[in-house]
């Protein structure tokens, strides 16, 4: 997956690109460039999109509070943040994803089980 940056007169836009689509997006993004109005893009590559979905989850600040405590006391940057009424979705770098999912499994699911009421 790759993460796509558009910076405009007035803001900065980013979404997430599947590899396989990535030479269609960059096409479409020079092509149009000036029906975008935007003023440059920038893509960054090799990322993985770790969502956190589904109803036990607590309010979209706690969840995100415990998610950057977590990722951050283990040296891993969050490089991009999505978040709806249904999940919380990050993008970190891929050659630490692996340790992300391992750690954000801990923190969120095994420390929830095994609180004491």
């Amino acid at each position: 997956m790759s993460l796509f940056l558009l910076v405009t007169k007035d803001s900065e836009i980013s979404f997430p690109v599947k590899t396989n689509l990535l030479d269609s997006v960059i096409e479409v993004l020079e092509n149009h460039q000036d029906a975008l109005q935007f003023e440059s893009f920038t893509s960054i590559n090799d990322v993985v999109k770790i969502s956190i979905i589904g109803s036990r989850r607590e309010s979209h600040a706690g969840i995100l509070n415990q998610i950057t405590t977590a990722l951050q006391e283990q040296d891993i940057s969050i490089i991009w943040v999505y978040k709806n009424i249904h999940r919380v979705s990050i993008a970190v770098s891929k050659q630490v994803a692996e340790k992300a999912l391992q750690i954000l499994h801990r923190e969120l699911h095994e420390r929830k089980d095994h609180a004491t009421p």
